[in-house]
């Protein structure tokens, strides 16, 4: 009967620690946030890097690239503003700015309440304290939108991985 118990209360303890999705940006997460990464492939033919600025009140983006591919240089600028509905591509080589209609709703960064667990896992290293990073990969249903989306967010700080 003790071994009963024990089990119970292990199991009990185990599923208390199962993570919880992190709220959208409206509650306090990713209100003004900066991204930005370099990339580039195996053989060094294509190099990337991007910057992304989000602010979440606002409702508003900065997507910034540059890169070289097959020795091309590229450099990709857009500001899109959300509640104007409208993008801007920069041209900085030419000094040119291009307005375009954006008929796409703001999407707020975050994990909604009814998205499921899919996994947790730890990118790098676990033989040590501090070496790996734990993450956790979310689905769930696009809000008034068709479709599904799946996020991977760290554990702490719930700072996107990737969004697909």
């Amino acid at each position: 009967m003790k071994i009963f118990v024990a089990l119970a209360c292990l199991l009990a303890g185990c599923l208390a620690q199962r993570p919880h999705p992190c709220g959208k940006c409206e509650r306090g997460r990713f209100k003004l946030t900066q991204f930005s990464f370099l990339q580039s492939t195996q053989n060094e033919k294509l190099w990337v890097y991007a910057k992304y600025l989000y602010d979440a009140l606002g409702q508003r983006m900065r997507l910034f690239e540059f890169g070289n591919l097959d020795n091309q240089t590229f450099t990709y600028d857009f500001l899109l503003l959300y509640k104007e509905h409208v993008m801007y591509e920069i041209n900085h080589h030419n000094r040119t700015c291009k307005k375009i209609p954006l008929k796409v709703d703001f999407q707020p960064l975050g994990i909604s309440k009814d998205a499921s667990l899919l996994g947790q896992v730890i990118v790098g290293s676990s033989s040590g304290p501090g070496q790996g990073l734990l993450v956790n990969t979310w689905i769930g249903d696009l809000p008034n939108k068709e479709g599904k989306y799946m996020s991977t967010v760290t554990e702490f700080g719930c700072i996107p991985v990737s969004v697909a």
